[in-house]
């Protein structure tokens, strides 16, 4: 999707992109919420000004070193910073479950799918991106079931036994 002469780099930043992807949304649609809740978003604001100062200062020392994937490693620097501060001190504002052992379940199944992505074969043309997308989806949904994320496995088995089991059944009966 990245013009031969980027490839290279963009590939490299990617998982630095991916992993700072994953902070920011913790931080957006989970961390963010103590303070949503007790209307304290001014002090929210306030404690992003140090990511955002931890990631300008990186992207200056990396950047001219590592390029584009310097400037990636300072984001998704800045944004687990931001992680950090806004889990600490929304903690003390309202103390949000934290699920691990769910999360666990999801990495599990996220490091199969990445695997899954890393080791497909490359190819040409529309198969460059349909083949290691196929090839993660189908990681993860097995990882799903394997590790159960958000109770797959058994979300699975009813579907099977209400859709292809009813199916027999009314098949076996018209017999």
């Amino acid at each position: 999707m990245v013009g031969d002469g980027l490839s290279a780099n963009a590939a490299a930043a990617m998982p630095w992109l991916a992993l700072g992807g994953v902070f920011a949304g913790f931080n957006l649609y989970y961390w963010s919420e103590a303070f949503q809740l007790t209307r304290r978003t001014g002090l929210r604001a306030l404690l992003m000004i140090a990511p955002g100062a931890v990631q300008l200062s990186l992207t200056l020392a990396f950047a001219q070193s590592f390029g584009a994937t310097g400037a990636a490693m300072a984001g998704a620097a800045g944004a687990a910073c931001g992680t950090l501060a806004l889990a600490l001190v929304g903690r003390r504002l309202i103390a949000l479950p934290t699920p691990l052992g769910q999360l666990s379940r999801i990495a599990g199944a996220t490091a199969l799918m990445a695997a899954a992505v890393v080791i497909t074969p490359a190819f040409e043309g529309f198969a460059a991106l349909a083949a290691p997308v196929t090839a993660g989806m189908i990681a993860y949904a097995l990882g799903a079931l394997a590790f159960d994320v958000l109770g797959a496995r058994g979300r699975a088995l009813s579907f099977i036994r209400k859709n292809l089991i009813t199916q027999i059944e009314e098949r076996a009966s018209a017999s």
